[in-house]
């Protein structure tokens, strides 16, 4: 399933977000307080990667200026948070017809809804007809049995007609129960939902990133993990030995430390590959992973037993500094990369990445490099939807992507709640302003013969004037005063 569009209503700041169009990578730009990460919180709990986190808590969550309008509404009528729709592949349609039959869809699409009920709810276009006859031919009624329901075009016509004419014999009676399980309300669309939601992709949202550890004391390690009190760096560190092909339990085994050690300079060479051949800040750098025997005078818990340490060495210089040492940046970087490159072995493909404000501590030249990444690692697997405050988070090729999250305040000030918009359609000047850096640096770099986007001048001019445009509420009253002046 390929998420297409979402909507968010009555969450936090989020009255009416209005439709949000969905393709490859989502990049949602807005200022600080915006309500960015609202959305991609609302959108997590559809299908979250820890189910403890999917539930909407009406008291913490519904919208405060909205509260006791909410308490006074009936309990029946819980209100909705969360409207998506979905693009069915093969695979879905597949899923979905060996429970139903062939023709079973009559679209490719579906509607999935979910609100502090709970409940996953929604909409799919069936062929009742072409459902009733699947389970009449896959019964194990015989031909003569299934003559008088020949003619039901729905499932209610077929329950009602075994049970008021047909249902003392037993043949019936076994496929009446078995319907009437699967769809107790004689109602194809609720078990319909049930099966396709198995398919929705999980949610895998990261408010924070966690950071490799320089030096890692594997006693220590396992102490933690034995009273289950691992922290986010350990889980880093397991991805990493999983990069490498290691199992932690192998750390112990000194008497194969040469079989470790193999696998760590593979474990170097991969990250090397795969890290630098995105850092651009330095590329002269090469990644040792090793384990050592600890020295008694390092401080605890490095002072006894083994320690893995991760060093990163200059090409040229010739030297090596501990990973802690490096600058904080390189250290996000590396530690990001290692994360999303087990991705695929930890969560499997059926995902949607949702981050929030990644690389914020790095440079801006970095800051493009992760979405190199992102768009040649990511982007062919998997859906991305990240928010940012930065203009070079703001890839320009894929311009298409980019939405403006703003939280619209009237003059009289009403607050109207936040909204996602079209570049060009947002209101305040501050929610435009990261587009608008966006391109006028890569204006100045394509004049000083810098290219660094595949557009041309006449095209990012084109867009930069359109965004100014659109933020002018009066451009031409506002010529005629220069010209006159």
């Amino acid at each position: 399933m390929r998420l297409q569009s979402f909507k968010v209503e009555n969450y936090k700041s989020i009255y009416d977000s209005g439709s949000i169009q969905v393709n490859s990578v989502i990049c949602l730009v807005g200022k600080n307080e915006s309500g960015k990460t609202a959305l991609l919180e609302s959108l997590y709990k559809l299908n979250p990667v820890d189910s403890a986190d999917g539930d909407f808590t009406p008291v913490m969550e519904y919208p405060r200026t909205k509260w006791l309008d909410y308490l006074a509404r009936p309990k029946a009528e819980e209100a909705k948070v969360l409207y998506t729709e979905w693009l069915l592949d093969e695979e879905d349609k597949e899923f979905f017809e060996s429970e139903f039959g062939p023709g079973a869809l009559a679209s490719n699409s579906v509607t999935l809804t979910k609100g502090y009920s709970n409940v996953i709810d929604g909409f799919v276009a069936v062929n009742e007809s072409n459902i009733v006859n699947y389970l009449l031919a896959s019964s194990e009624l015989s031909e003569h049995e299934k003559q008088p329901l020949n003619n039901c075009v729905n499932l209610a016509d077929l329950i009602n007609e075994m049970s008021a004419e047909l249902a003392p014999a037993p043949s019936y009676q076994q496929f009446l129960g078995q319907l009437k399980s699967r769809f107790p309300d004689a109602q194809v669309q609720p078990y319909a939902l049930h099966v396709l939601s198995q398919r929705i992709p999980t949610m895998l949202y990261l408010p924070s990133y966690a950071q490799l550890p320089g030096q890692v004391s594997i006693e220590d390690l396992f102490a933690r993990q034995e009273a289950m009190q691992l922290e986010p760096s350990d889980e880093v560190f397991f991805l990493l030995l999983d990069l490498a092909g290691i199992k932690p339990q192998e750390l112990a085994a000194v008497d194969q430390f040469e079989d470790v050690s193999a696998r760590l300079e593979a474990a170097s060479a991969i990250l090397g590959e795969t890290v630098f051949k995105y850092w651009s800040q330095n590329p002269r750098v090469d990644v040792d992973f090793r384990f050592d025997p600890a020295r008694a005078g390092d401080a605890p818990p490095f002072n006894k037993g083994t320690v893995a340490r991760l060093r990163i060495r200059d090409q040229i210089l010739g030297v090596s500094v501990g990973f802690d040492e490096r600058s904080t940046g390189f250290v996000w970087f590396f530690s990001f990369l290692v994360w999303l490159s087990q991705l695929n072995k930890v969560f499997g493909d059926n995902i949607i990445i949702l981050l929030d404000e990644p690389a914020t501590n790095l440079h801006a030249r970095a800051q493009a490099d992760l979405l190199k990444y992102i768009y040649a690692e990511l982007e062919p697997r998997f859906q991305i939807i990240y928010s940012t405050h930065s203009p070079f988070m703001i890839d320009l090729t894929h311009f298409e992507g980019v939405r403006s999250v703003e939280n619209i305040v009237s003059p009289g000030g009403d607050n109207a709640g936040t909204t996602v918009v079209l570049p060009g359609k947002a209101k305040n000047p501050d929610t435009i302003a990261p587009v608008q850096a966006a391109l006028g640096y890569q204006i100045v770099r394509n004049y000083r013969g810098y290219p660094a986007v595949s557009l041309t001048m006449e095209e990012m001019v084109s867009r930069l004037e359109s965004l100014i445009a659109d933020l002018d509420p009066f451009p031409a009253k506002r010529r005629r005063r220069k010209q006159s002046q």
